[in-house]
């Protein structure tokens, strides 16, 4: 009877343990990035004596069992929030040098303007071409220089059916070397008008800026196919600067022979060219960060210019007992463990969900099932107690009535 109530002990500090756990899941239910335990229950080493034979001498918690199960994806409204879809931890640093990892990316740019854990303050790593890995500082990115521009291309058609055989493409946008936007006007004239003279298949170019100062002139001519026609010469322009200096620009009209540009045919609606693509920009001020799908980081600007800027690292783990848990959803590489480094959307890794975040793991109502049957458990347990002590009261006054 001794030996049932040692046995039954062990159920109530396992059961006590296994309650434990359950609470410290449900009480993470909302964290970012967690991951639910599982206790693992073992049977005691078992006795044998020559009365009964093998016997149990009850049941031990064994160390607590992580659920790597991905969580579920929730907006935030953050645009520099961020979840792994599918494989992949974030890698932070601390300023010691030291690395863990993450499934909870809530980031943002600190006073320094480095990229780091909203939770923590450990800087976000990321992921160079030669594999090594880097802090990111938004400082150089805070602004963007003007750039000039070098070519304008052109598409669409030139109708000699159009009613005024006459086509104008304003506000052609244009910038000097110093950022500064020039608006200039594009007039096509069908030179088979017979006040300016007959031609076959050809139009009169003549760009002007605001001013009406004439910049540039020439003829477009065209085969009887309606493309450029094979003896057409590249064609540019000289833009004046503030300074004095000049700006040469490109006017790509299309390439003779092929119909990847302008074209003209005998069409009895109005002509349709128009600027396809234009190099160049204006001076800008970032406007908005965020992380496209295979974690790159886009930078947007006032100037309606988007570029990237480095990729955020992942990090993949063939064993998970490679991982011990720090605290705070971080975790830290377990002795003799090593992670395979990447980037987003490539071989072992799932993709960037920008402006998201992984939700905890935890299945509330799989918790509640648990701690029903641990507190069945628990009960049992101590029922077992209480029949052990009252056959031993009963004994004791068997032998005091003697």
């Amino acid at each position: 009877m001794f030996e049932s109530i040692y046995t039954g002990l062990t159920g109530l500090s396992t059961f006590s343990r296994g309650l434990s756990n359950i609470s410290n899941n449900v009480a993470n239910l909302n964290t970012v990035g967690y991951k639910r335990s599982v206790l693992q229950f073992q049977d005691l080493m078992p006795a044998r004596d020559s009365v009964t034979g093998q016997r149990g001498n009850g049941v031990a918690a064994g160390q607590p069992h992580v659920v790597y199960k991905q969580g579920e994806l929730r907006q935030t409204g953050n645009v520099l929030d961020a979840a792994v879809d599918g494989a992949g931890y974030f890698v932070l640093r601390d300023g010691e040098g030291q690395t863990f990892y993450t499934r909870a990316g809530q980031f943002e740019f600190d006073r320094e303007d480095k990229l780091v854990s909203r939770d923590t303050g450990h800087e976000v790593m990321l992921l160079g071409s030669d594999g090594a890995l880097s802090a990111f500082s938004l400082a150089p990115y805070r602004s963007m220089a003007g750039s000039a521009t070098a070519s304008i291309s052109f598409d669409g058609t030139l109708s000699t059916g159009d009613a005024d055989r006459s086509h104008t493409i304003t506000d052609i946008r244009v910038y000097d070397s110093a950022g500064v936007l020039h608006a200039l006007t594009m007039r096509f004239t069908d030179q088979s008008d017979p006040q300016i003279g007959t031609a076959d298949r050809a139009w009169r170019y003549s760009l002007s800026d605001d001013r009406q100062n004439v910049l540039g002139s020439g003829t477009l001519r065209f085969g009887a196919d309606g493309a450029p026609a094979p003896d057409a010469v590249p064609a540019s322009f000289a833009l004046t600067l503030p300074d004095g200096a000049t700006q040469q620009v490109a006017l790509n009209f299309g390439t003779p022979g092929r119909f990847d540009g302008i074209t003209s045919f005998s069409l009895g609606s109005d002509s349709t060219a128009r600027v396809a693509a234009s190099d160049g920009a204006a001076s800008g001020t970032l406007t908005e960060s965020s992380f496209e799908a295979d974690g790159a980081i886009r930078l947007r600007y006032g100037n309606g210019i988007t570029k990237t800027a480095g990729s955020l690292a992942l990090a993949w783990f063939g064993h998970p007992q490679d991982l011990e848990a720090e605290g705070r959803s971080l975790w830290r590489v377990a002795a003799g463990g090593k992670p395979v480094l990447g980037a987003a959307r490539s071989t072992l890794f799932g993709s960037i969900a920008g402006g998201q975040v992984e939700a905890s793991n935890v299945d509330l109502t799989a918790q509640f099932s648990e701690l029903i049957v641990t507190q069945r458990g628990y009960q049992a347990s101590s029922q077992v107690i209480s029949t052990a002590n009252e056959m031993m009261q009963q004994l004791f006054d068997m032998r005091g009535r003697r």
